[in-house]
């Protein structure tokens, strides 16, 4: 359990580390064209960091999940249930945290096209 929780420690820390670097650019580009390069940190963390560790973090708990199953058939009177009971509570129908990620990155990028299109006239 240690090991998955840091991996999604990992992406959030990484998280806060571009976001930093994006309100930097924001701070000290005021009033200049190099504002339109404040989100590219945050696509970059969205793209390269976020999707591909969380996509392993999904991977991994399948796998935790496959071998509690195992282990409870193999051994009697075993009843593990921890990783099968995330799974089961992340599975509910409400909106994860990725799903959130995902319409803030999709917002951020909307409104850098928007602003784009206003340099550009």
């Amino acid at each position: 359990m240690e090991s998955y929780r840091h991996t999604y420690a990992t992406i959030w820390q990484a998280g806060g580390l571009f976001v930093a670097i994006s309100a930097g650019v924001l701070a000290l580009g005021k009033g200049s064209y190099i504002v339109a390069l404040a989100p590219i940190p945050i696509a970059f963390w969205y793209f390269g960091i976020f999707l591909p560790m969380n996509r392993y973090g999904e991977i991994r708990n399948a796998r935790l999940v496959d071998i509690e199953k195992k282990l409870n058939e193999t051994v009697p009177g075993l009843k593990m249930e921890h990783y099968g009971r995330l799974s089961k509570f992340r599975s509910e129908k409400r909106l994860r945290v990725s799903r959130a990620v995902a319409i803030f990155v999709a917002a951020m990028v909307a409104g850098e096209l928007a602003y784009l299109a206003l340099l550009i006239r």
